[in-house]
């Protein structure tokens, strides 16, 4: 995943816009995988018109490791 790479060179060469751009992308992912319908968990793949998995992850600890 983008996000935690984006973060940590932000951070490395102390770039605030790359860093905030990782804030950007992970309310980005919060925004179109969590499901509120299903008790906000997270969705699978939403690629857009096709290519969608409306399956869930088993566990919210996936989500965490992604973005960790």
């Amino acid at each position: 995943m983008v996000p935690p790479f984006l973060a940590y060179y932000g951070v490395l060469t102390q770039n605030q816009t790359i860093l905030s751009e990782a804030y950007t992308q992970i309310k980005l992912y919060r925004k179109h995988l969590q499901d509120a319908s299903a008790s906000n968990l997270w969705k699978h793949i939403q690629l857009g018109q096709t290519g969608n998995d409306d399956g869930h992850w088993s566990t919210g600890a996936w989500v965490l490791l992604g973005v960790a």
